[in-house]
Order: structure tokens, then C-alpha cells, then sequence
């Protein structure tokens, strides 16, 4: 309930975050972002917070299967207009991108779509990677 309020905190997000890293075996961490990307919970309505939140998650190398993994990537879509300036929102995507190339090479047209939204610095290395992993197919 907590990664769904939008006006979630710094500080709740960072217990969150040291919950996932510190305290939740990898299955747990794996359900945990099944849950929040089900289409009767996500609002895919992602802000600064819920993004650390994912990062941390899937900073744990997990194994998601690729509609988990499209889902995401829709979810970030969603997301993509509101986020366009945010640093960290770039490097979710970035590290899922590289993670899960594989399963985001036949969408890859959508992350491209979100990534050229992108108002950092990160937008050239995030495209870059898209391609990469778009020519894997």
C-alpha cells in the first residue's frame, strides 16, 4: 500500500528500500513487484519515490518474466511524461533496459518512445542501450 500513495515520502521510501535490500529474499522482492505492477493495483502513476523503490528491486538481479518486464516498461510509459527531467527515473530505465534486454527487445520501440522523452543527461547512454539490445532480436 505504501509504494501505491503518491505522495509518499523520502522516508518512507527509504525503509522500503532497505526492507527490499536488507531484509526480503529475492522470491518475496519478485512478488512484491508483480503486486504493485497488477492492473487492479498499478495506477501507473510512478513519481521520484516509487522509482528508487523499483531501482532498489531490481537492483537485486531478479528473474521476471517478460510480461512483468513489458508491464514495467507500460508503467513507465505511463509514467514517462511526468518523469522526462528525473535523473533516477533515467537509470530504472537504464538498468532495465541492460538487465532485461532480451524481453525488452520486441517492445523496443515503446522504450524508445519513453527514453527520447528523456531531459538528461542520460538520454543519449538510455537510447544507445535500447538500440543494443533492439539488434539482439
Amino acid at each position: 500500500p505504501v509504494f501505491l500513495c503518491e505522495d509518499i515520502g523520502p522516508a518512507q521510501s527509504e525503509v522500503v528500500c532497505r526492507l527490499l535490500k536488507e531484509a526480503v529474499k529475492p522470491p518475496f522482492v519478485e512478488q512484491f513487484v508483480q503486486a504493485i505492477i497488477a492492473p487492479d493495483v498499478a495506477s501507473g502513476r510512478w513519481g521520484e519515490q516509487q522509482v528508487a523503490i523499483l531501482q532498489q528491486a531490481i537492483n537485486r538481479k531478479l528473474t521476471l518474466s517478460a510480461p512483468v518486464v513489458l508491464a514495467l516498461l507500460e508503467h513507465a510509459a505511463a509514467s514517462s511524461e511526468r518523469l522526462k527531467q528525473s535523473l533516477k527515473f533515467a537509470k530504472f530505465l537504464l538498468v532495465l533496459v541492460q538487465r532485461y534486454a532480451a524481453d525488452i527487445a520486441p517492445h523496443a520501440d515503446l522504450a524508445l518512445s519513453i527514453a527520447q522523452k528523456s531531459e538528461t543527461f542520460m538520454k543519449g547512454p538510455l537510447c544507445k542501450a535500447i538500440g543494443e539490445a533492439a539488434k539482439r532480436r
